[in-house]
């Protein structure tokens, strides 16, 4: 199986951003090519609140968090800037990382 990667400067960003790409892929099962202008996650087109939880949980059950656990962290994190006590951040970050792929 055989791919190539291009990338392109986001028409709309400045110039050392890599916004857009376009990835083709080619094997046995054929070909497809798909081109995204401006990637999801970018400035320009940011991730969604459930979206943002969504890849957050995947991120963290990596390391072994049930989903309980994503949930709280997410909600937490997304009204930082509204939070008066920071020590749960300071305690989630120091906590031992278990490899759940393992």
């Amino acid at each position: 199986m055989a791919g190539t990667h291009h990338s392109k400067p986001y028409a709309h960003g400045q110039s050392r951003d890599i916004g857009g790409a376009t990835l083709t892929a080619r094997g046995p099962f054929g070909g497809e090519t798909i081109t995204v202008d401006c990637a999801k996650g970018h400035p320009d087109n940011p991730f969604a609140d459930d979206e943002l939880t969504a890849n957050f949980a995947a991120n963290v059950k990596l390391a072994g968090w049930s989903a309980a656990q994503a949930r709280d962290a997410s909600t937490y994190l997304l009204a930082l800037d509204r939070q008066h006590n920071l020590a749960p951040l300071y305690a989630a970050l120091a906590a031992p990382v278990i490899d759940a792929r393992r």
